[in-house]
């Protein structure tokens, strides 16, 4: 890995004309550019502990509790990844860059201006930080349309490690023909990662819709459905000095692992505006009642991210 940074680029190809909702979550995809630097699809190891769950909010009069989600497995840093849940790890390698991972890009095309979500992963051996994704758009002629740059909020990115990324161009969507991806990165030591040792406990969610009302701490739903799509859990503080700026990350992947939504999730409940001491808990809750997103979220695969500093 380079000294000050860390580039990779993905040969570009056609993309596919296909819708986009609201609320800049990419509801379609085209072929994803740079289908040659792709990386295959890598499970992350199993675990055989189960986290312990928090207790599921009491719905309002005799309506059924939530449906617990059940353990989703850690990987790594002595037995527990800390400050991530979910898909994409994958082990490091000698030599590795941090890469767009193009079988999770969910591009979208049309009438509307053109954005992508997606992930990077850390394929190298040292943590980064400061990790900015770019893309050149061309379009039908090879000519330049626009460039746009984004970072991560993910830092450091551990070896192994996925994080989210979303960019927008002020450009149609229709005119982009091609992409080509680059990646910078810089190496940092590896006692950064402290704020990354949070651990990370997925309760429950609740679908979108028609449901039981629940009516007290957690969740409360407003007075008549539909009511909003929530997720639940906590977070502890595994690091041995108090964190700062705690933050929780969320990336919902499809049927395919593709990104359709990325959003920070908000701490909740007693200290979260607070440093979180060593030892420390504080929950954490995502909801969204947009009726074009909200709806696909429930069931969803997904990736969670906690960091401090």
């Amino acid at each position: 890995m380079r000294s000050n940074a860390v580039r990779c680029w993905c040969a570009a190809v056609a993309l596919a004309l296909l819708s986009l909702t609201a609320c800049g979550d990419v509801d379609s995809n085209g072929a994803a550019a740079g289908r040659a630097a792709a990386r295959p699809a890598a499970e992350p190891p199993t675990s055989p502990r189960a986290p312990a769950l928090p207790e599921p909010p009491e719905p309002a009069g005799e309506a059924a509790a939530p449906t617990l989600m059940p353990g989703e497995p850690d990987t790594a840093d002595g037995g527990v990844f800390l400050g991530y849940v979910g898909e994409w790890y994958a082990p490091p390698r000698e030599g590795g860059d941090v890469v767009v991972l193009t079988d999770a890009l969910r591009q979208a095309t049309g009438t509307g201006r053109w954005r992508v979500n997606g992930l990077v992963r850390n394929e190298g051996l040292r943590d980064v930080t400061a990790v900015t994704v770019t893309a050149r758009l061309r379009g039908s002629s090879a000519d330049v349309l626009a460039t746009v740059s984004a970072q991560s909020p993910i830092r450091p990115l551990r070896p192994g490690e996925p994080a989210p990324f979303q960019l927008h161009a002020a450009v149609p969507a229709s005119a982009v023909k091609s992409v080509e991806w680059s990646v910078r990165a810089t190496p940092v030591a590896a006692n950064t990662a402290r704020g990354r040792r949070i651990a990370l406990t997925p309760a429950w969610e609740q679908p979108y819709g028609q449901r039981p009302r629940h009516d007290g701490y957690p969740l409360t739903d407003p007075p008549q459905p539909p009511y909003p799509y929530a997720l639940f859990g906590s977070l502890q503080n595994r690091a041995k000095v108090a964190l700062g700026d705690v933050q929780v990350w969320a990336a919902y992947l499809d049927e395919e692992r593709r990104v359709v939504h990325v959003a920070r999730v908000p701490l909740t409940g007693p200290g979260r505006a607070q440093r979180l001491q060593s030892g420390g808990t504080v929950d954490f809750r995502y909801t969204t009642d947009d009726p074009a997103l909200a709806p696909r979220l429930a069931g969803a695969s997904r990736i969670l991210w906690a960091q401090g500093s």
